[in-house]
C-alpha cells in the first residue's frame, strides 16, 4: 500500500515519528531539569512513566520525607479524628449514630475517614515545586477502624488508622498528565505510541490510637486524652 501524504507532503508515518521525536525531546528536557535541580522523585517518576511499564510504585517513608506536605497531611488528619470523630460531630452519620447511640456497658465498632488535599486549587496546602512535579495534585486519605466502649459516662475508643495516598474513589494516586497540564500533549503522543504509560503511586503508613472521652449532661462528648502510636 502506498503511504498516505498530508497537506504538507509528509507521510502519516513520518508525521507521527516527527511528533513522537518532539515529544521525547520535551520529556528529555524535563527529565534533565528535574535531575539538575535535585528533584529526584520527579525525575524517577518521569523515567518510570516513559518506560511504559505501568504498574505500581511504592514509596518508603525515607523517600517521602523529601516531600513533607504528605507527612504534614498525615499529621493533620488525626487532629480531625480527635476534634470531630471522637467527639461525635463528624459528617459520617453512621459513626455519629454509633457513638451517641451507644448504651452503657456496650461495645461497638465504627469507621470514619478524612481527606487532605495537596496542590489543589481548593486548598492552601501547597507543597514545594519538587513535590508538585513528582505527585501533581494529590492527597492523603486517613481511614480509621475503631472500637468504642461505654462505661457510665466514660467512653473508650481504640483502633487503627491507615494513611495512604489517594481519596475516597481511588486506592492510590496515578502518575499521569491531566488535560491542559504542561506536557499533556506530548504525553498523549507517547502513550499512543506505546512508549509511555501512567502508573499508580502508593504510600501507606499505619498508626494505632487510644482515646478517652466523656458523655456530658448536655448530650455532647468531650475528648479527654488521646494516645497515638508510632507511625509504621
Amino acid at each position: 500500500m502506498s503511504p498516505i501524504y498530508n497537506l504538507y507532503g509528509v507521510s502519516d508515518d513520518e508525521f507521527n515519528q516527527s511528533a513522537e521525536d518532539s515529544a521525547n525531546e520535551f520529556m528529555d528536557i524535563a527529565e534533565g531539569l528535574f535531575d539538575l535541580f535535585g528533584y529526584d522523585t520527579a525525575a524517577d517518576n518521569l523515567r518510570r512513566y516513559r518506560s511504559g511499564d505501568g504498574g505500581t510504585e511504592s514509596y518508603s517513608a525515607e523517600e517521602m520525607s523529601k516531600h513533607p506536605a504528605y507527612d504534614d497531611a498525615i499529621d493533620h488528619n488525626p487532629t480531625m479524628l480527635e476534634s470531630r470523630t471522637f467527639t461525635g460531630i463528624t459528617d459520617n452519620e453512621d459513626a455519629k449514630k454509633a457513638l451517641f447511640g451507644l448504651e452503657d456497658g456496650k461495645t461497638i465498632n465504627f469507621k470514619d475517614d478524612w481527606d487532605r488535599n495537596i496542590n489543589s486549587f481548593n486548598t492552601y496546602n501547597f507543597s514545594r515545586p519538587s513535590t508538585y512535579f513528582a505527585f501533581g495534585r494529590s492527597g492523603v486519605r486517613s481511614e480509621g477502624d475503631f472500637t468504642a466502649t461505654r462505661n457510665g459516662d466514660n467512653l473508650t475508643i481504640s483502633g487503627n488508622v491507615l494513611n495512604r495516598l489517594g481519596d475516597k474513589r481511588n486506592e492510590t494516586e496515578k502518575f499521569d498528565f491531566n488535560p491542559g497540564q504542561i506536557g499533556s500533549s506530548e504525553a498523549r503522543i507517547l502513550e499512543r505510541a506505546g512508549t509511555a504509560k501512567p502508573f499508580d503511586m502508593d504510600y501507606r503508613r499505619r498508626q494505632s490510637v487510644e482515646a478517652q472521652a466523656r458523655y456530658e449532661p448536655d448530650g455532647t462528648i468531650t475528648l479527654l486524652k488521646t494516645l497515638w502510636g508510632i507511625l509504621e
